[in-house]
């Protein structure tokens, strides 16, 4: 698994950017992720899957609010990473009305994922292999070791995500691997998270790392 200090994997990644054309769409996009991050700090966030109850309602939600306030903590860019393909992720954008505040970002055969050591097998429940739910800070350039320090993250509800790492990123400290015991997580969270525990959900997993220079 990915830790504070690793590079960032170079794999392929897609965004479909849609444009009126008279034939067929164009797209997807393919880029490499450590170089779409050079030169920037970049929130970048995983969740199962597109169109899922929980994501829909709360997780993209948070960033899409708390977009702002990212960009003023000197965030460039905030990715939501799911393994779904462009198509499907560009069409969730824009029912989430992401546009020009999160990038969503396709990995479609979950080489990303599986590259930061992230996935998860939800074979059993008819969707193969999908991502974890995880937050990060890709941070090209930050010398300062301060930048690279860490601190546990507060018990929170899933909805918080995106203030925590806003509030933590404009203070140069930001969230690394903290995973959350089932009997301290489960009596903060509403009914439909504890549903979810209850399914086997694993809750929140936050890292914080570098690109190395």
């Amino acid at each position: 698994m990915i830790k504070v200090g690793d590079t960032l994997p170079d794999v392929k990644l897609f965004e479909f950017i849609e444009e009126a054309t008279e034939g067929c769409a164009v797209g997807p996009n393919g880029f490499q992720a450590r170089e779409r991050c050079a030169g920037k700090r970049v929130v970048i966030f995983g969740l199962p899957g597109a169109f899922t109850p929980t994501c829909s309602a709360r997780h993209v939600p948070g960033y899409v609010e708390k977009a702002a306030d990212l960009s003023a903590a000197g965030i460039d860019e905030v990715w939501c990473v799911s393994v779904n393909d462009a198509f499907v992720m560009s069409a969730w954008g824009r029912d989430l009305q992401t546009a020009g505040k999160v990038k969503m970002i396709a990995d479609g055969s979950a080489r990303f994922t599986q590259a930061l050591g992230l996935e998860q097998d939800l074979t059993e429940r008819g969707m193969g292999i999908r991502s974890q739910r995880y937050a990060m800070v890709v941070d090209d350039g930050g010398q300062d070791a301060q930048r690279r320090s860490a601190r546990k993250v507060r018990n929170q509800r899933r909805s918080d995500h995106s203030r925590d790492v806003a509030l933590r990123t404009a203070a140069f400290r930001v969230a690394s691997a903290q995973r959350f015991e089932r009997p301290r997580f489960q009596p903060q969270l509403g009914a439909g998270a504890r549903k979810c525990l209850h399914s086997g959900y694993r809750p929140v997993l936050l890292h914080c790392f570098d690109i190395a220079t």
